[in-house]
């Protein structure tokens, strides 16, 4: 999987770059395949009420989008990498063959 990290007005260190490409590695590794690509967005917010606000948000194309805001962009990060990994493993479990329950016979057949 690559990933493609960009950081628009934020002050983003090698340490916060690293950290959000491996969060992401774990949390998408096992899901995709080494050519996907993954896009992660990191900006700041202004809120009038609580002030700044750090926004992650995980782009895999033609899949899946996700948002997360939180006071740090270290805390975004996992909020987005949880949503996005939670998305996958419920999309998948979605499509698996399962024997289904009816109400007569206890089983579907």
């Amino acid at each position: 999987m690559r990933v493609q990290i960009r950081a628009v007005g934020v002050e983003a260190n090698e340490d916060l770059l690293g950290y959000a490409a491996k969060r992401v590695h774990f949390a998408l590794g096992r899901l995709l395949e080494p050519t996907d690509l993954v896009r992660v967005f990191l900006t700041e917010q202004r809120s009038p009420r609580r002030g700044p606000e750090s926004r992650c948000v995980i782009h895999v194309p033609a899949m899946a989008v996700v948002h997360a805001v939180a006071m740090t962009h270290y805390a975004a990060v996992d909020e987005a990498a949880d949503k996005i990994a939670h998305a996958f493993l419920r999309a998948r479990g979605r499509h698996r063959e399962r024997p289904r329950a009816t109400l007569r016979t206890g089983t579907d057949g």
